[in-house]
């Protein structure tokens, strides 16, 4: 077979373990992907936070959610780190189909950065919340919050 130009085809030659190098390239391009798409929360609280830091924000959510006052607030404080925040209920309302639900402020500050962000829940008749859509009700994509009514 001849290629354009009458040249013959160059054959190609094996560079030994370019296998090996392509095929673990291939295995860490995923997550190279997500550390890239997580890069803004360098420079957020977020960022930052340990596990304690989400489970002292997650309790605070948690009694946010279930205080029935209208304006609840609750502050949060790592006494190790010095990370913390509040979270508050700006907005309590009924969904169409009669679930209570609050839109929360949750304000937070870690490594120099300081940071805010609003989430909506509903409560289930379980007693549970969940997010507007419908999906468990979560902090960091990782942890769930399984926020219950007490009583």
């Amino acid at each position: 077979m001849t290629q354009r130009g009458g040249s013959q085809p160059r054959r190609m030659r094996r560079v030994p373990g370019a296998g090996r190098a392509l095929a673990a390239l291939l295995m860490l391009a995923p997550l190279i992907l997500v550390a890239q798409s997580m890069g803004f929360l360098s420079k957020a609280p977020a960022g930052s936070f340990d596990a304690t830091d989400w489970k002292l924000l997650k309790a605070a959510v948690v009694d946010v959610l279930n205080d029935q006052g209208a304006g609840a607030s609750r502050a949060w404080q790592n006494d190790a780190n010095k990370h913390g925040g509040s979270v508050r209920a700006v907005k309590v309302y009924h969904a169409s189909d009669g679930r209570e639900c609050k839109t929360l402020q949750l304000d937070s500050s870690a490594g120099g950065y300081k940071g805010s962000s609003t989430y909506s829940a509903c409560r289930e008749p379980d007693g549970g919340w969940r997010d507007t859509d419908g999906r468990p009700l979560s902090l960091n994509g990782w942890t769930t919050v399984g926020a219950r009514a007490s009583g």
